[in-house]
């Protein structure tokens, strides 16, 4: 999605995830490279259809959390190209618990100490 369409820039962040059509059925793993108040990118070879709603379990440093969102955009990448340009997704949330926001107000907080932000 080009920068230009975001209201809300994103920041690099590598967080690992599970994901699937519910919260019960969490079979896939992935990583975000990229997250928002509003959205992030899932970088994984085999990407989701557009359209598709689904359940995102996300590992924070302070626990795991459970964000419903919806594959607004996908991008994929040849395998020869793998290494160079991420194959993935963009996720539009539509639903999150309050530590996601806060997790993100923390990313921009001078005083967050490191171990309490997550590895970019």
């Amino acid at each position: 999605m080009p920068a230009e369409k975001r209201f809300v820039a994103r920041q690099k962040r590598r967080l690992r995830i599970r994901f699937g059509a519910s919260e019960n059925e969490l079979e896939r793993i992935a990583h975000c490279a990229d997250v928002s108040p509003t959205g992030f990118f899932v970088a994984c070879r085999t990407v989701a259809d557009t359209g598709s709603f689904l359940w995102f379990q996300m590992d924070l440093p302070d626990g795991e959390i459970l964000i419903h969102g919806e594959v607004i955009w996908q991008k994929h990448v040849d395998r020869e190209l793998w290494r160079v340009e991420a194959s993935g997704f963009g996720v539009k949330i539509h639903q999150a618990p309050e530590q996601w926001y806060q997790f993100f107000l923390a990313l921009d907080d001078p005083n967050t100490p490191p171990d309490q932000q997550a590895s970019a």
